[in-house]
């Protein structure tokens, strides 16, 4: 949503919310969507529902997302892939997700979840804080975030996440 203020004679005025992403083609031309691993750390605000750490091009998909300030997981679609429920608000978390070929496992603070599915369509773009730079806007903080070529084990995710 359109927050910030701007300074106006007689009338008032907000702007449009800034959307970062990266586009694929241009600086991540070798990543493929079956052998890579993504990597945020963050502290989040209390999030009310969904709300994208990575998201894609496509709208209803996400690399990684929280779910109502418990819930760290990345959706394919038609598959949650959860590192199950942690508590996220105010403080720093390391949060990952590796996609192999058929299968994504997510991790949160050392902790991983089961393994789904993997049908996540290859993105464009990957949207730092929202879906498709349409919605589900991540209210918090960012520390940092890496792509990684190739796809982390579980215990690899894990370690990178402690």
């Amino acid at each position: 949503t359109a927050s910030s203020y701007i300074p106006t004679t007689g009338t008032s005025a907000t702007r449009a919310a800034d959307v970062a992403y990266v586009d694929v083609a241009t600086w991540l031309p070798a990543l493929s969507r079956t052998n890579c691993t993504f990597y945020a750390e963050v502290i989040a605000a209390a999030a009310a529902g969904s709300e994208r750490i990575l998201g894609t091009n496509d709208s209803g998909y996400s690399l990684i997302d929280i779910n109502n300030s418990t819930s760290v997981g990345s959706w394919d679609g038609s598959n949650y892939a959860t590192a199950g429920s942690v508590a996220l608000v105010g403080s720093a978390r390391k949060l990952a997700v590796a996609m192999g070929a058929g299968s994504r496992v997510v991790a949160c603070a050392g902790s991983t979840g089961t393994a789904a599915s993997n049908n996540l369509p290859a993105p464009t773009r990957i949207y730092i804080g929202s879906e498709g730079a349409v919605g589900n806007f991540f209210r918090g903080t960012y520390l940092g975030a890496r792509v990684y070529y190739g796809a982390q084990s579980a215990g690899q995710i894990a370690t990178l996440t402690t």
